[in-house]
């Protein structure tokens, strides 16, 4: 009885990572189909957070269109900088909206969080599956 509840948990944890993940690529997705012109910003500042005790750094970048300046953070923070105050990096975004954009190297670093989630995704539903 004990692994039945086992089991319906470890499938559910899975269900709600797929309906995650499903979420976050039709988000990601459309940001990439509407966000199709790109430009060189900078690195202006880092906004600083703590987490379990440790300094997470957030990129915020700064990028100019038709003379007005535009302010995007990054969705990625992490514990090491990796870049510095004044590198340049590609932002990508939508021509009639400037102001939605994305960096483009965040989309990189969230391949990391894909693989985590599906190997999670996978483990679990193995795990669910075997439990029954």
């Amino acid at each position: 009885m004990q692994n039945i509840f086992i089991a319906i948990f470890l499938l559910v944890i899975a269900s709600f990572i797929v309906t995650f993940l499903m979420t976050y690529r039709k988000t990601q997705k459309k940001m990439h189909m509407t966000c199709t012109a790109s430009i060189l910003g900078r690195i202006e500042d880092f906004e600083i957070s703590h987490h379990q005790g440790q300094k997470l750094y957030t990129e915020v970048c700064v990028y100019e269109i038709n003379q007005k300046t535009y302010t995007k953070k990054s969705s990625i923070s992490s514990r090491n900088k990796i870049h510095e105050i004044g590198d340049e990096v590609l932002i990508h975004y939508e021509p009639k909206n400037p102001n939605n954009a994305f960096i483009a190297h965040d989309v990189k670093m969230n391949t990391t969080t894909d693989i985590i989630l599906w190997t999670t995704f996978f483990i679990c539903t193995i795990g669910g599956i075997i439990m029954f």
